[in-house]
């Protein structure tokens, strides 16, 4: 019982870290408007890009993940179940 109760906690630890990581930091910093930038064609200001639409992130609530996240970690050990019939 106590594994698995330290699996729900640490499963429910990391499902809340994963909904809120922002993803990777690149480090560098953004443009400012009026900013040049060395490209192929040359010296080019930053407003002369024609820049795409990022698609927006799927924001999860932590506690929707976590809760998959423990619905898919006890249906496993359910589906697992002991081989000798004997009761946890």
């Amino acid at each position: 019982m106590r594994a698995a109760l330290a699996l729900g906690i640490t499963i429910l630890a990391l499902g809340y870290w994963a909904a809120d990581w922002s993803g990777p930091h690149t480090g560098e910093p953004s443009p400012t408007p009026d900013s040049w930038r060395r490209t192929v064609d040359g010296w080019e200001k930053n407003d002369r890009w024609q820049l795409a639409e990022l698609p927006r992130a799927i924001r999860l609530h932590p506690g929707i993940v976590a809760g998959g996240q423990m619905l898919a970690s006890l249906l496993a050990l359910a589906a697992a179940g002991r081989e000798d019939g004997e009761s946890p």
